[in-house]
């Protein structure tokens, strides 16, 4: 087998991580938990223990880096992201000793609203050139928008009566 794409792969994801703005990298990387723990209930179908294993392992890693990210003492909010990322490393961890599948339903449940905001907050954040790839277009400029800049700024400009 030739491992070449899968090395020109990671190097070419590698390089986009490098120059991407955070909330891009936060957001692959709920998605990038999202389908680990996807694969790993199908690994779990499939009675295949070492996929499942890796799988969540992975999930894992991605949990630890989002905490390592935040300063519970900074704010009420990053403390309780600490806290649920805690919270699903340890049910992540349970499942997979137990080979429960509704944990990870749970943990799938808890992460998809917060990977969903992420996903909005990116939209907003985008360049205008992501913008115009995913169909939004900006609105045709009209006429009265064209005035607007100069009617607002009459009533600064001195009389000469």
């Amino acid at each position: 087998m030739n491992a070449t794409p899968k090395l020109y792969a990671r190097v070419a994801l590698q390089g986009a991580l490098e120059d991407a703005p955070p909330y891009r990298i936060r957001r692959l990387a709920y998605q990038a938990i999202l389908d680990a723990l996807a694969g790993a209930r199908r690994a779990m179908d499939r009675r295949d223990v070492p996929a499942k294993g890796s799988q969540l392992s992975y999930a894992i890693e991605l949990l630890g880096a989002l905490m390592d990210e935040l300063d519970p003492e900074a704010s009420a909010i990053e403390a309780q992201m600490h806290d649920l990322y805690h919270y699903l490393v340890r049910r992540i961890v349970r499942a997979n000793f137990e080979n429960d599948r509704a944990a990870l339903n749970e943990c799938q449940d808890l992460l998809t609203p917060i990977a969903r905001a992420w996903d909005k907050t990116a939209m907003s954040e985008a360049s205008p050139a992501e913008a115009y790839v995913r169909g939004e277009r900006p609105e045709p400029v009209t006429a009265a928008a064209k005035r607007a800049p100069t009617d607002r700024y009459q009533q600064f400009e001195p009389s000469h009566s």
